[in-house]
């Protein structure tokens, strides 16, 4: 139940199931340390204002993931970035997945305001049906703090991101912010 043939001439994709089980027995994130990353961190430590730190850190997100961003300032106050290149990943083109998808996106208040009560102070990976996002979406979402501030961030992708890469990027971009506003 791991892997799964869409159609007969297709080749074999994971499953909801597959990917659950790799995130649970081989995702080996690693420390995200490079020139760019510490030449990211001292452009955002320049920036004084908090919306737009955060701005700065989804579109930073956005670019180095290939994925979707969401910020969640407040439950009622969000910011995303990086749909552009969500919808241009292959899976988007099937016509009945965008209507699907976009019919989440028309909810997004609902869903930002689930995510908002449910995002956990640790990474937590959600895919197929567990995800708010749809059942065949990944996303990796966490709560950070600014100070006496919280919010949550979010990369929102297709079920076969790069669970590794992205989960390293979250967790840096994490901890910045953390270390940016203590």
């Amino acid at each position: 139940g791991f892997i799964s043939a869409p159609h007969t001439s297709a080749g074999r994709v994971p499953t909801e199931a597959g990917y659950r089980y790799y995130i649970q027995n081989f995702l080996s994130p690693k420390p995200s340390k490079s020139k760019q990353l510490e030449e990211f961190r001292q452009k955002a430590a320049k920036e004084d204002d908090r919306e737009e730190l955060l701005k700065l850190v989804a579109k930073f997100l956005a670019i180095n993931t290939g994925e979707a961003v969401i910020v969640g300032i407040s439950p009622t106050h969000y910011y995303s970035t990086g749909f552009s290149r969500l919808f241009a990943k292959p899976e988007f083109a099937e016509t009945a997945f965008m209507r699907d998808f976009s019919e989440i996106m028309d909810r997004l208040d609902d869903v930002m305001a689930t995510l908002w009560g449910s995002a956990p102070d640790n990474i937590q990976i959600l895919v197929g049906h567990e995800n708010p996002f749809g059942d065949r979406c990944g996303t990796i979402v966490t709560r950070f703090n600014t100070g006496d501030e919280s919010g949550i961030l979010g990369v929102l992708g297709s079920l076969r991101m790069n669970y590794d890469r992205n989960y390293s990027l979250i967790s840096y971009a994490r901890q910045m912010l953390r270390d940016l506003r203590a």
